[in-house]
């Protein structure tokens, strides 16, 4: 066999396996595209705070509600560990009253090295087409009991030592 010979076979059987690849790779793309819809449009504003930066941050439709996605670091590395939580709220065209989750970071903001931690929160029963704008807030503390709800009424979870903590 020829030096020509074998480059013709390589290319042959090169060409058999990229053609085999391009129907999995077609059904992938076509799942992806399925899996998630493109970001809302409306407007989103990110409050300024000097201890946690949030940015990227996208909003999609769902069928229960708004899912709010982004990212978040911290500014300072000499800092002390961040608590607190992220505030978000979706303002809607026909409603006085917003509507307002809270919810945490994935993964640990470490003073050490900047890194950045993932959010993903769903915002229930706000309607993709009616949404208007979204606001996303860092807040150090927990937020205060609704009106005409005692702080004892808030949740709460079993720590060591039989006590319960309020979430």
């Amino acid at each position: 066999m020829s030096i020509g010979d074998r480059r013709v076979g390589f290319m042959a059987a090169r060409s058999s396996r990229q053609w085999a690849v391009l129907p999995l790779a077609a059904g992938m793309a076509l799942l992806v595209g399925c899996a998630s819809a493109p970001p809302l449009q409306a407007g989103i504003k990110v409050v300024p705070d000097e201890r946690m930066e949030v940015f990227w941050v996208r909003a999609y439709p769902g069928k229960e509600g708004v899912l709010v996605t982004g990212q978040v670091r911290r500014t300072g590395m000499s800092k002390p560990a961040l608590g607190g939580h992220l505030h978000v709220t979706a303002e809607m065209e026909d409603r006085h009253q917003p509507a307002s989750v809270d919810t945490r970071w994935t993964g640990s903001l470490s003073g050490r090295v900047r890194r950045s931690a993932r959010f993903s929160v769903l915002v229930p029963a706000v309607p993709a087409d009616r949404l208007r704008s979204i606001r996303v807030e860092y807040r150090a503390g927990r937020d205060a009991a609704p009106k005409g709800k005692a702080a004892t009424d808030s949740p709460s979870v079993p720590v060591a030592g039989g006590s319960h903590d309020r979430i």
